[in-house]
């Protein structure tokens, strides 16, 4: 899996911006992009690999949320699951 980019996000923050993450689960298992500081247009080039190794995992759809980084607590912006 590789998180490459967002685009027109949603600003959360009072500044109007958002500092987006992304978060990929799959089964039990999780993994997350570096923050992108007060960015609409967030860009990665962060890859993933997941291991199959349950059962669950091989029903398992990927889930992956967007996030507006924010300290203590951070706001969700969106999913999807494939």
């Amino acid at each position: 899996m590789t998180a490459t980019k967002l685009e027109n996000l949603i600003g959360k923050s009072k500044d109007g911006t958002s500092s987006p993450f992304v978060r990929l689960e799959l089964g039990r298992q999780r993994a997350e992009t570096k923050v992108v500081s007060k960015n609409l247009n967030a860009k990665w080039e962060e890859h993933f690999i997941f291991g199959v190794v349950e059962r669950e995992e091989l029903t398992s759809s990927l889930r992956i949320s967007v996030w507006d980084s924010h300290v203590g607590r951070s706001a969700f912006l969106g999913q999807a699951s494939v």
